[in-house]
């Protein structure tokens, strides 16, 4: 069992009679206690009545908590079913607000460099790397830190990280912070966490990552007793009963001051205290950790709200705006199974004593009430009086969707049943009004969450890290993309047949032009709103080339039959060739044999052969006539 010791009681300090914060000056470190003591008392007084009921609220209706009732004088409970309208409004907004804003290639956010222009995409790719990598198994990326926090403001009214520097890894590194573990200033007058004086982080820390911090420059740590002293002392607070509700509308039992059995995880109050000039941690409420000037000069903290509210720091959460809508609904649909469950089960009377007392007046599922009468015995009729309880409750939903923007066609893929769903181009204007509806909120996020992040890193890094540019302009245009998305969705289609056409092909060749396939890449990007880009196109193989330049199968066909039949022609044509030479020939040598005897009896009759000798030459013909 390890020892425990009480810390010694610090000195007390008159906060108004010291100048020393206005000088530049450090404080001691019981002046700094106790000037995070009185802070935190402020703004966790203010915070308690103001604020934490609305989170408590909006728990309960994003879980659909219903408390249970029963029946007036009986122990039979009615119904409690809540019709979780919240719940489904936050799960439709959440994927296409992150969409909008992070889904986006090469990086969801554009760096202009003013002093060199040709290093803003490098130093983007390099920004982008940071948010997207995930560096440990027990880490999550920046950009998973960044859509935690967006989902916790649908269902709260803000959303929080925290950025720094990580010395270890030589990186920056952005942290999701539970917005209720941070305390702003009640005089804060705007929706950025610099708006606030100062900015309190309430954290419970286990023991053992308070002692991997001993040696550090500038952390001052009490001994192992003294912090198994604030562990085991450790009082609740108003922030833990917040938890405490959050977790039972899921129907958890949290303890927060529950001990833990290993001691080295016990948790200790940490309370961070920063401001833009000086940063303070105090252990317990009792122990100065750190007293030291904040070494990135601004408050590490950026926050988001899908509603921000003029002079507040605290924006407007979903649940608030629908709160009434889904009582509504709620009360329809339990009076609906309260209905049901009295015709049922309706009540009757029965041979007996009288009624006796208030309570056997009123009605619930299944009573007896009991007569002196035989003859009145009888069910007591039930009136239908919630017969139209569905139509009323999908009236309901449909007004939630016009306040917030997220209807059926969004949330199931089904247009709502109206007169514009008989066109096409109804059903389009539709699912382009949550778009419309929904570019505020991401206008909001990417404004005064997301850009304030990336101009803080930009500021860390320029002082703890090297090769960064001097000047960086950081642009996010997710709202004007789902704008420029929703108008140019319905012209991808006859955009595409007429590009494509190939009469418009060869008129533009004869005009000098080629056809831009970056271009298009870029237009169906922003059309169709997808982050990657696909390569449609790559440079060909010399096989591929070669399988280019030859005809295609059905013109090898008809080339290849072509040939055939000029083969058969010419083997026909030479076979008749040489049919006729050959008659040729055998016609020339009868007339040469004919002409040829002629011949022969001219020159005889030429030399004076006897007629004797004519007839044996040309054959013994003559001798016949003997």
């Amino acid at each position: 069992m390890p020892e425990i010791q009480s810390p010694p009681i610090p000195q007390d300090a008159d906060l108004e009679k010291l100048t020393q914060f206005y000088e530049n000056q450090d404080p001691e470190d019981f002046v700094a206690l106790k000037l995070v003591r009185q802070t935190i008392g402020r703004y966790e007084s203010w915070r308690q009545n103001n604020i934490e009921p609305k989170w408590a609220q909006n728990e309960r209706l994003y879980h659909g908590v219903v408390p249970q009732r029963k029946w007036k004088g009986s122990n039979v409970n009615r119904a409690s079913i809540s019709s979780r309208l919240i719940f489904d409004q936050v799960e439709a907004a959440y994927p296409l607000i992150t969409e909008a804003l992070f889904d986006q290639s090469p990086a969801f956010f554009d760096v202009v460099t003013p002093e060199n222009p040709a290093l803003g995409a490098d130093y983007r790719d390099r920004l982008y790397g940071y948010l997207t990598r995930q560096y440990s198994p027990d880490e999550a990326s920046g950009m998973a830190q960044f859509k935690m926090a967006i989902h916790q403001a649908l269902i709260y009214n803000n959303c929080a990280v925290e950025v720094g520097y990580d010395e270890r890894n030589k990186r920056p590194y952005v942290e999701w912070v539970d917005i209720r573990e941070l305390y702003f200033d009640p005089l804060a007058r705007g929706p950025l966490a610099d708006s606030s004086a100062s900015v309190i982080r309430r954290r419970l820390m286990r023991i053992e990552d308070l002692v991997d911090l001993e040696g550090v420059a500038g952390v001052n740590l009490p001994s192992q007793e003294v912090l198994n002293y604030f562990a085991k002392s450790y009082q609740k607070l108003s922030a833990d009963e917040t938890f405490r509700q959050a977790a039972q509308a899921q129907k958890i039992n949290l303890d927060v001051g529950e001990l833990a059995t290993d001691p080295m995880h016990q948790v200790v109050e940490v309370l961070q205290y920063w401001t833009a000039k000086r940063m303070i941690w105090v252990i317990g409420r009792m122990w100065t950790m750190i007293n030291q000037r904040n070494p990135m000069g601004f408050l590490p903290h950026c926050i988001g709200s899908p509603r921000p509210m003029a002079g507040r720091i605290y924006g407007l959460s979903l649940p608030e705006v629908l709160k009434d809508d889904q009582t509504y609904a709620t009360g329809i649909r339990c009076a609906r199974l309260d209905n049901l469950a009295l015709s049922l089960n309706r009540p009757r009377k029965k041979v007996g004593e009288s009624p006796v007392g208030p309570k056997e007046e009123e009605l619930w599922p299944g009573k007896v009430e009991r007569v002196q009468d035989l003859n009145n015995f009888e069910l007591l009729e039930v009136e239908n009086v919630t017969q139209t309880a569905f139509t009323e409750e999908a009236l309901i939903e449909q007004r939630a969707a016009r306040r917030f923007g997220i209807n059926e066609m969004v949330m199931s893929g089904v247009p709502t049943p109206s007169n514009a769903n008989r066109t096409g181009m109804g059903v389009s204007r539709q699912a382009q009004a949550t778009g419309m509806r929904l570019r505020a909120p991401v206008e909001a996020f990417e404004t005064y969450f997301i850009i304030p992040a990336l101009y803080k890193i930009h500021a860390i890094l320029r002082k703890f890290a090297a090769n960064v540019p001097l000047e960086a302009e950081f642009r996010i245009d997710a709202a004007s993309r789902m704008l420029q998305r929703e108008r140019l969705a319905p012209m991808i289609g006859p955009i595409s047949q007429h590009v494509f056409n190939p009469q418009v092909m060869a008129e533009a060749g004869k005009a000098g032009m080629a056809f831009d396939f970056l271009e298009w890449n870029r237009f169906f990007k922003d059309a169709t709103g997808t982050a990657n880009t696909y390569k449609f196109f790559r440079q060909a193989s010399p096989q591929e080339m070669q399988m280019m330049n030859q005809p295609d199968p059905k013109t090898m066909a008809e080339m290849k039959l072509k040939e055939a039949e000029l083969q058969t022609r010419l083997k026909m044509g030479e076979m008749k060739s040489q049919t006729e030479v050959q008659t040729t020939q055998i016609e020339t040598m009868g007339r040469l044999q004919e002409t040829g005897e002629r011949s022969a009896r001219d020159i005889l009759k030429l030399l004076g052969m006897p007629k004797e000798k004519e007839d044996e030459s040309s054959g013994g013909k003559g001798s016949s006539k003997d």
